[in-house]
């Protein structure tokens, strides 16, 4: 499956190479820091030497470098952290932890973090080379003008990493960030693993965006994000518009942002003007975008007379990338996707299923670069794909095995698989798929037949016998 220059060069090198380069640096990195020997356990709860998180991570953050954990014992703890990690101090906030300390809950609402004071239940600065991490936790209950949940900026080369942590309930009287509000600079890097944001709002008025998660990008900083779980987040009646109220994503310059494995869904605007609501990307000078196997449904804009309603919305700039591929756009009350994209760079939307919007399945705006659209399926909209895509040579707009006002032969409302005798089925263009070996929104290997399927999902064959039959007498 040959590669387009285009595809292979996402900010001068491909994306995967680039994300692997990242992450084997920050590997190293962290088994160097692992291997010093000033480590430091420091326990909060009735079984611990400290009462409160904030004394015990007080005293963790001028103990060395570390690497230092924070233990917090179940239960909820009642506390504002607000503190500075640099120089190449290791700090790990880690909840779940039973009586004595020995034995840890692998579940994040075991221990539950609650601000006591009108400012984010976690507030921080991490630079130079300091690695903050938090893990197994709930951070819950702000209410407060300053952010909401958490407020990390992140700076040099420092890292934030979230690991099973969930964000709910937070509300904020700021623009955005309700539940998690993250800045990189320079070669910053935010690394989040199964994290769930929820229920958090943001109240007052103004113009909103990002009331589950705000990111903020610049320089050569990256961020990586997989098993995401962003629902039900809402801003406030008194908004007077929004757009990405899910989650709202800036980045410029060399930024590089990845969101893998996703879920958004059932995010609600009441703002009279509503762009993105789901989920909104902006991207400028160099920075490129890859969005891969994203469940985007219901996110709801019902009040709103004038915004595009859109589940997902991308401007895209100057020489910037994006890619958005492997996923689902369904459900949604106005428009599915919106991309305007002025630039030299490169936008590719493959494998994308938009189905049962009340406005257009997908739009496209802007011109130059290298565009393509294909091996997708726009069913049920209510204003399909516009001559905003036109045939012509790939670096015009160019529909490549599309479905579109064909009957893709889902299995079930709802249920955006297709049946066996679905046209989409072997139908796509195999030289599209250029990231190997390439998985579908099941997280399932592509080309399980002759050729790859159009759309989010690839058909697997049914097996005749299970597992646990096969092979055995009756």
């Amino acid at each position: 499956m040959a590669r387009t220059d285009g595809e292979q060069n996402m900010s001068g090198i491909g994306w995967r190479d680039r994300r692997a380069a990242v992450w084997g640096i920050a590997g190293v990195f962290a088994i160097a820091v692992q291997a010093r020997v000033d480590a430091a356990d420091f326990r909060v709860g009735a079984s611990g030497e400290y009462t409160t998180v904030a004394i015990a991570l007080s005293d963790a953050l001028i103990a060395g470098p570390g690497p230092h954990r924070v233990l917090i014992e179940s239960g909820e703890h009642v506390d504002s952290l607000n503190f500075n990690v640099t120089g190449t101090r290791d700090i790990t906030i880690s909840g779940g932890w039973g009586s004595g300390f020995v034995t840890q809950a692998p579940l994040p609402s075991a221990s539950v973090l609650r601000a006591g004071l009108a400012a984010p239940v976690l507030r921080a600065t991490v630079s130079d080379q300091a690695i903050l991490t938090v893990e197994n936790l709930t951070v819950t209950g702000t209410q407060g003008s300053l952010g909401g949940g958490m407020r990390v900026d992140v700076q040099g080369s420092g890292q934030l990493r979230l690991r099973d942590v969930v964000i709910s309930d937070n509300t904020t009287t700021s623009l955005f960030g309700a539940g998690l509000h993250a800045r990189l600079v320079g070669n910053a890097v935010l690394d989040v693993e199964r994290v769930d944001v929820h229920h958090n709002r943001s109240l007052g008025a103004g113009a909103k965006s990002g009331a589950g998660i705000k990111l903020s990008m610049v320089d050569a900083s990256v961020a990586w994000l997989r098993q995401l779980d962003l629902h039900d987040n809402r801003d406030s009646v008194d908004a007077t518009s929004a757009f990405g109220i899910g989650m709202d994503v800036s980045a410029s310059q060399s930024a590089f942002f990845i969101l893998e494995d996703a879920r958004i869904h059932d995010q609600v605007t009441d703002a009279p003007s509503a762009s993105g609501v789901g989920m909104a990307v902006g991207l400028s000078g160099a920075a490129s975008a890859v969005l891969d196997r994203i469940d985007l449904r219901r996110n709801n804009a019902a009040a709103a007379t004038s915004g595009n309603r859109e589940q997902l919305g991308v401007t895209l700039s100057d020489q910037s990338t994006l890619r958005l591929e492997n996923s689902l756009v369904a459900e949604g009350a106005g428009n599915g996707v919106m991309v305007n994209a002025n630039t030299t760079g490169s936008t590719r939307l493959t494998n994308l299923t938009i189905a049962d919007q009340t406005g257009y399945g997908i739009r496209f705006f802007g011109s130059g670069g290298l565009r393509r659209f294909a091996n997708s399926v726009v069913h049920n909209a209510g204003l399909t794909v516009t001559n905003d895509f036109s045939p012509g040579t790939e670096r015009h707009h160019n529909l490549g095995n599309v479905l579109n006002g064909v009957d893709p032969q889902f299995v079930a409302s709802g249920d955006y698989h297709v049946s066996p005798s679905s046209p989409a089925v072997d139908a796509g263009d195999d030289g599209i798929v250029s990231v190997a070996p390439g998985l579908d929104l099941d997280s399932q290997a592509r080309f399980q037949g002759a050729h790859v399927d159009i759309g989010a999902y690839e058909r697997v064959a049914e097996r005749v016998f299970d597992d646990s039959f096969e092979g055995d007498a009756p």
